[in-house]
């Protein structure tokens, strides 16, 4: 797993994980080509692309695309393959913000307490969000602008450590029903066996 050089160390880390759909249009891709520049030039940000999906519809050709309209690539790095979960939680959790597409990327984030921009392409990422109450920070794809994902930026920096805490709470209640669920199965398995 690459590394964060040290003189990027006191940057904060943004985490791009996005879907390359067949459709999308040229101009979502130049509105965040754009809104990378302006994290690089105007916020100091260190900006990494993860990718989550290989071989068919790879997430890599449309990050190779959005890098290729960054002007100073010195504070950008491509991951386009992390080598298993525990390295993936970990690259997250080192990480301040996360735009993400993918629905993993953004159970990551969750799972790091990391605030983060869902943006909608299906049903499920709108599910995940809105079932977590987090739709303040769900944009439909359709809708990007640079206008748009700086504004949330914004809102992310603002609100970081009460959106964290609203994280740590909502991961608290879900492994307490994990808790719950899974003492219920074990019961019900132990009555089964008896």
């Amino acid at each position: 797993l690459p590394t964060v050089a040290a003189s990027n160390s006191k940057k904060d880390s943004v985490i791009f994980s996005l879907r390359n759909l067949a459709n999308l249009p040229d101009k979502i891709i130049k509105e965040l080509g754009t809104f990378c520049n302006w994290l690089l030039e105007k916020n100091n940000c260190h900006l990494e692309f993860i990718d989550f999906q290989q071989g068919a519809e790879s997430d890599s050709e449309l990050h190779q695309k959005i890098i290729s309209q960054i002007s100073n690539k010195k504070r950008v790095e491509h991951f386009p393959h992390i080598n298993s979960t525990k390295d993936l939680l970990a690259h997250f959790s080192k990480a301040k913000f996360i735009f993400g597409m993918r629905m993993h990327s953004v159970i990551c984030a969750m799972k790091a307490d990391k605030p983060f921009i869902a943006i909608s392409y299906s049903r499920k990422i709108d599910s995940l969000i809105k079932d977590s109450r987090l739709e303040d920070y769900l944009i439909p794809y359709k809708h990007l602008s640079q206008a748009l994902l700086k504004k949330s930026f914004i809102i992310l920096r603002e609100k970081e450590s009460s959106i964290k805490t609203k994280l740590q709470q909502l991961n608290k209640k879900n492994l307490e029903k994990h808790l719950m669920v899974e003492k219920k199965l074990k019961d019900f398995l132990s009555a089964q066996a008896s």
